[in-house]
């Protein structure tokens, strides 16, 4: 799902062929993960303060935020089951 949302935001992520089907190499965008996520980009830059209780796993290059994929994939699995053993 997310290399779809990728492909269809980013285009050609200019890594080699081979690199480019491998799931969890990839850098997502704040805008991407808040496609992934169906959230405004201002809720994912939310997430990712210190004070925030539930941090989306990412790190700053410069001034510009990054998240990679199979982070992402396992901190909202780990947000779906803290939903379920809430419920």
């Amino acid at each position: 799902m997310i290399g779809k949302i990728i492909s269809a935001n980013g285009g050609d992520l200019g890594l080699p062929p081979k690199r480019q089907g491998l799931i969890g190499d990839r850098l997502l965008t704040v805008e991407q993960v808040a496609a992934v996520l169906q959230v405004p980009p201002s809720w994912v830059y939310g997430r990712t303060r210190s004070r925030a209780a539930e941090r989306i796993p990412g790190f700053r290059l410069g001034k510009y935020w990054r998240f990679r994929e199979e982070d992402v994939l396992a901190w909202l699995e780990r947000q779906r089951r803290g939903i379920e053993s809430r419920g």
